[in-house]
């Protein structure tokens, strides 16, 4: 029966990139046949072929291998019981996005990485049809982070179209970088179902990227690209040291979202009690919401235009109202003794998105805070739920883990939009109106990307 909800599923993700899309008449079905097959491929590999899954399992094994390096040069520095025999979060996945840092700026400098890289490229743009600039800046997600992979095409991307824009955007927001891989490990989180993730999720960005927003330009698809070489260290000790340093910028940078935004969700919930114990709010509430609805709706229809005093205190939009309603709703819902939490209001909107990629529907009700938790806030929150989700009495089924873990795999975020919104505007200030007009579609195509590839590997499992 879940697979069925799953292959349903499916066909409600692609109808809501068609729905979405600009210029249904331009889509091209070569190419999103051709990426879900990619897809299920990949997934049949990884779970049904016995020497895929081994060798998958044993590079798994081999980046647990690496957090293990990490905690060495970790006890050096803080001890061995900080490193080895508690867990403190900020220790531990620090020093494993700084170690992996410095492995990939010397495999970068090396030149390994390029060659993988040039490789998925050339797998991409021969299989779905893709532009040069979206299957090399695509193949380096899979291992990059979101600015970190454009900037290998930086030469480019004052030329990409808008499909071609909106399609790098989408695949950087869809995927995740080898520090984060290493990271979501640290935490517990399967590392082979995080591997088929990060592979199947680059195609499925396409897939649904080139839905919204179809190439209309011909001349972008026999456009020729190669890498941009940044290289700057004069050998691969500098380069380690270089990427070391990086690595430390985005472990601070991952440190502070997750204080920022754990706090933020402390603090929704805590004015959320608030407000039910506050019964007294409903009136001026309630009359609020009523006073700025029926002022903005006489505003919208025209009929304040001989009162130039309305006029200037009416609001321009609704949302005034709507919060207002809303805090009204907590009030009179909490007058019943019904009370909730923001995890509750997530759960609500994305449980049938947890349902609809296959999973049983008693336990879409838990997994369904998670996906909005990764999408308002970002999947490392999310990803720390899932983990004790996974463990102890009461866990998650097997394969309700496994889509999950694949559902949550990406940065797409709606903080996500403005790293890349800031990291391409510097590339190409010139582009920065379209790149900006393009960042929520990314996003859009980013998201439904991820729900695609969970519902397509739960069809497999």
């Amino acid at each position: 029966m879940e697979k069925l909800v799953g292959l349903l599923g499916v066909a409600v993700f692609l109808g809501l990139a068609y729905a979405l899309s600009n210029n249904r008449r331009a889509i091209n079905w070569r190419l999103t046949v051709v990426g879900i097959g990619i897809q299920l491929m990949f997934a049949f590999l990884i779970l049904h072929v016995p020497f895929v899954r081994d060798a998958f399992d044993s590079f798994g094994q081999g980046i647990q291998g690496l957090l293990d390096s990490a905690k060495d040069g970790l006890a050096f520095v803080l001890g061995d019981e900080l490193a080895r025999s508690k867990f403190v979060f900020a220790f531990v996945i620090s020093a494993s996005i700084i170690f992996v840092g410095g492995l990939t700026g010397i495999a970068f400098h090396i030149g390994a990485l390029q060659v993988v890289v040039r490789g998925l490229a050339f797998a991409l743009r021969r299989t779905m049809g893709v532009s040069g600039a979206e299957a090399l800046s695509t193949g380096a997600e899979i291992f990059l982070g979101q600015v970190e992979s454009q900037l290998l095409i930086r030469n480019y991307i004052k030329k990409l179209s808008n499909s071609e824009l909106i399609g790098i955007m989408a695949a950087a927001m869809a995927t995740i970088s080898g520090s984060a891989l290493v990271a979501y490990i640290g935490l517990g989180i399967n590392p082979t179902w995080l591997l088929m993730a990060s592979f199947m999720t680059a195609p499925s960005a396409l897939v649904v990227a080139k839905m919204m927003y179809p190439e209309t330009d011909r001349e972008a698809l026999t456009r020729e690209t190669d890498l941009t070489d940044e290289r700057t260290a004069v050998n691969w000790v500098e380069a380690g040291a270089e990427g070391a340093w990086q690595g430390l910028k985005v472990a601070a940078n991952v440190m502070a979202q997750l204080i920022f935004f754990i706090g933020v969700v402390s603090l929704a919930n805590y004015l959320l009690g608030a407000l039910v114990a506050r019964p007294g709010l409903l009136p001026w509430a309630g009359g609020g919401a009523l006073l700025l609805g029926t002022m903005w709706l006489l505003r919208r229809q025209g009929l304040l235009a001989r009162t130039p005093a309305l006029v200037s205190v009416a609001p321009k939009s609704v949302w005034p109202a709507v919060a207002l309603f809303g805090i009204s709703a907590v009030v009179v819902l909490g007058m019943f003794g019904i009370t909730f939490k923001i995890q509750d209001i997530f759960g609500v909107l994305f449980t049938p998105v947890a349902w609809l990629t296959g999973i049983p529907w008693d336990e879409a009700v838990r997994v369904g805070p998670l996906l909005g938790t990764k999408t308002v806030l970002n999947e490392f929150i999310a990803y720390i739920d899932l983990a004790k989700m996974s463990a102890g009495e009461g866990a998650l089924s097997m394969r309700t883990q496994m889509i999950t873990t694949i559902a949550l795999c990406g940065f797409a975020n709606l903080g996500s939009i403005g790293i890349n919104i800031g990291g391409l505007s510097k590339m190409a200030p010139e582009r920065q109106s379209d790149i900006a007009k393009l960042g929520i579609r990314a996003l859009v195509a980013a998201t439904l990307a991820s729900w695609l590839t969970a519902a397509l590997a739960g069809l497999l499992i």
